[in-house]
Protein backbone atom coordinates (compact mmCIF):
# COMPACT_ATOMS: atom_id res chain seq x y z
CA UNK A 1 0.00 0.00 0.00
CA UNK A 2 1.31 3.31 -1.27
CA UNK A 3 1.23 5.71 1.85
CA UNK A 4 -1.27 8.89 1.17
CA UNK A 5 1.64 11.21 0.96
CA UNK A 6 2.66 9.51 -2.06
CA UNK A 7 -0.31 8.78 -3.48
CA UNK A 8 -0.15 12.10 -5.84
CA UNK A 9 2.39 10.36 -7.70
CA UNK A 10 0.19 7.04 -8.46
CA UNK A 11 -0.93 8.67 -12.08
CA UNK A 12 -4.56 6.75 -13.17
CA UNK A 13 -5.62 6.87 -16.17
CA UNK A 14 -8.43 5.94 -19.04
CA UNK A 15 -6.61 3.80 -21.58
CA UNK A 16 -9.84 3.96 -23.66
CA UNK A 17 -9.73 7.74 -23.74
CA UNK A 18 -6.19 7.43 -25.64
CA UNK A 19 -5.94 8.28 -29.07
CA UNK A 20 -4.84 5.01 -31.03
CA UNK A 21 -1.51 4.63 -32.11
CA UNK A 22 -0.11 5.20 -35.38
CA UNK A 23 1.11 2.35 -37.09
CA UNK A 24 4.13 3.02 -39.06
CA UNK A 25 4.69 -0.29 -40.51
CA UNK A 26 1.31 -0.58 -41.56
CA UNK A 27 1.88 1.74 -44.74
CA UNK A 28 2.98 -0.71 -47.55
CA UNK A 29 6.97 -1.04 -48.14
CA UNK A 30 7.61 -0.41 -51.62
CA UNK A 31 10.41 -3.36 -52.54
CA UNK A 32 13.22 -2.51 -54.34
CA UNK A 33 13.64 -2.05 -57.93
CA UNK A 34 17.10 -1.82 -59.20
CA UNK A 35 20.55 -3.88 -58.47
CA UNK A 36 21.64 -1.11 -56.20
CA UNK A 37 18.49 -0.24 -54.63
CA UNK A 38 18.43 -4.34 -53.81
CA UNK A 39 21.79 -4.48 -52.53
CA UNK A 40 21.34 -1.46 -50.31
CA UNK A 41 18.34 -3.26 -48.63
CA UNK A 42 20.54 -6.42 -48.04
CA UNK A 43 22.95 -4.11 -46.30
CA UNK A 44 20.54 -2.66 -44.38
CA UNK A 45 18.66 -5.46 -42.85
CA UNK A 46 21.96 -6.88 -42.42
CA UNK A 47 23.35 -3.80 -40.14
CA UNK A 48 19.91 -3.42 -38.82
CA UNK A 49 19.06 -6.72 -37.96
CA UNK A 50 15.53 -7.02 -39.69
CA UNK A 51 14.18 -8.67 -42.34
CA UNK A 52 12.46 -6.72 -44.82
CA UNK A 53 13.47 -2.66 -45.53
CA UNK A 54 11.13 -0.94 -48.36
CA UNK A 55 12.63 1.78 -50.05
CA UNK A 56 11.20 4.50 -48.16
CA UNK A 57 11.84 3.02 -44.93
CA UNK A 58 14.29 5.52 -43.38
CA UNK A 59 17.76 4.08 -41.41
CA UNK A 60 17.88 6.01 -38.64
CA UNK A 61 13.72 5.27 -37.90
CA UNK A 62 14.46 1.65 -37.93
CA UNK A 63 16.83 1.53 -35.30
CA UNK A 64 19.88 2.98 -36.87
CA UNK A 65 22.45 4.59 -35.14
CA UNK A 66 26.12 6.74 -35.29
CA UNK A 67 27.52 2.77 -35.12
CA UNK A 68 26.09 0.94 -37.30
CA UNK A 69 25.67 4.23 -39.99
CA UNK A 70 29.94 3.74 -40.13
CA UNK A 71 28.99 -0.30 -40.68
CA UNK A 72 26.49 0.72 -43.43
CA UNK A 73 28.59 3.47 -44.89
CA UNK A 74 31.79 1.22 -44.87
CA UNK A 75 29.62 -1.90 -46.77
CA UNK A 76 28.78 0.80 -49.38
CA UNK A 77 32.37 1.72 -50.46
CA UNK A 78 33.28 -2.38 -50.43
CA UNK A 79 30.40 -3.11 -52.36
CA UNK A 80 29.64 -0.12 -54.89
CA UNK A 81 34.05 1.07 -54.76
CA UNK A 82 32.09 5.01 -53.59
CA UNK A 83 32.94 7.09 -50.79
CA UNK A 84 30.04 8.57 -48.89
CA UNK A 85 30.17 10.07 -45.60
CA UNK A 86 28.26 10.16 -42.43
CA UNK A 87 26.31 13.37 -43.82
CA UNK A 88 25.18 11.47 -47.17
CA UNK A 89 23.93 9.31 -44.62
CA UNK A 90 21.99 11.72 -42.76
CA UNK A 91 20.58 13.58 -45.95
CA UNK A 92 19.62 10.39 -47.74
CA UNK A 93 18.64 7.85 -44.90
CA UNK A 94 16.43 5.35 -47.23
CA UNK A 95 17.55 3.21 -49.57
CA UNK A 96 16.06 5.24 -53.01
CA UNK A 97 17.78 8.22 -52.35
CA UNK A 98 21.06 6.61 -51.23
CA UNK A 99 20.48 4.79 -54.02
CA UNK A 100 20.54 7.52 -56.57
CA UNK A 101 23.51 9.34 -54.65
CA UNK A 102 25.66 6.18 -54.91
CA UNK A 103 24.75 5.77 -58.71
CA UNK A 104 25.66 9.73 -58.90
CA UNK A 105 28.85 9.19 -57.16
CA UNK A 106 29.80 6.52 -59.01
CA UNK A 107 29.14 8.04 -62.57
CA UNK A 108 31.30 11.05 -61.16
CA UNK A 109 34.25 9.12 -60.78
CA UNK A 110 34.01 7.33 -63.95
CA UNK A 111 33.97 10.69 -65.75
CA UNK A 112 36.59 11.63 -63.41
CA UNK A 113 38.65 8.69 -64.21
CA UNK A 114 37.99 9.18 -68.20
CA UNK A 115 39.01 12.72 -68.38
CA UNK A 116 42.64 11.99 -66.00
CA UNK A 117 42.82 9.02 -68.64
CA UNK A 118 42.42 11.51 -71.32
CA UNK A 119 44.76 14.07 -69.85
CA UNK A 120 47.25 11.24 -69.24
CA UNK A 121 47.13 11.01 -73.20
CA UNK A 122 47.53 13.88 -73.88
CA UNK A 123 50.77 14.63 -72.23
CA UNK A 124 51.77 11.06 -73.71
CA UNK A 125 51.80 12.54 -77.24
CA UNK A 126 53.45 15.91 -75.87
CA UNK A 127 56.64 14.27 -74.97
CA UNK A 128 56.91 11.83 -78.00
CA UNK A 129 59.17 12.73 -80.68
Amino acid sequence: MIERKWSFLVVRHDESALPEAQNESARPKIAPRNKTEIILAEIFCTALEVDDVGIDDNFFELGGHSLLATQIISRIAETFSVEISVIDLFDAPAIEPLARLISSRANQETLAALINSSNDDEEREEFSF
